[in-house]
């Protein structure tokens, strides 16, 4: 279940699963990703620690909505989501819906290394 977008990483002795999605700086790029990525999780059995990594990303309105897209399918198989790379507004968004999702266990980085600290922390 390994490819470029979605990978786990052993830090820790944890597995932690990977999603890269930095550096996409188009929504049809973004969203063949994201599909991607989909496939992927769908594979996941139990529930996983899982960094969404998106430093780069020119979030437009239809990424951000797949970024929630991919929270609200997959909340059931996330143990504990670390969102790194997100700023100024849509930070302020995602953290606002956040806060109203279902999916409790979770929190923002700007640095990859802390959250995999913070991950298993």
């Amino acid at each position: 279940m390994r490819n470029k977008y979605f990978y786990p990483v052993s830090f820790n002795n944890v597995d932690i699963y990977y999603i890269e999605l930095d550096g996409t700086t188009n929504d049809t790029d973004f969203l063949y990703k994201a599909s991607k990525v989909q496939q992927l999780i769908n594979e996941i059995i139990g529930r996983e620690y899982i960094i969404m990594h998106l430093e780069d990303v020119k979030v437009t309105n239809n990424i951000f909505n797949e970024v929630i897209a991919l929270v609200n399918t997959n909340n059931h198989k996330m143990k504990r989501l670390g969102i790194v790379g997100v700023h100024g507004l849509t930070k302020v968004k995602l953290m606002k819906y956040m806060k109203s999702s279902s999916l409790k266990d979770y929190f923002f980085c700007n640095d990859l290394q802390k959250a995999k600290e913070i991950m298993v922390g």
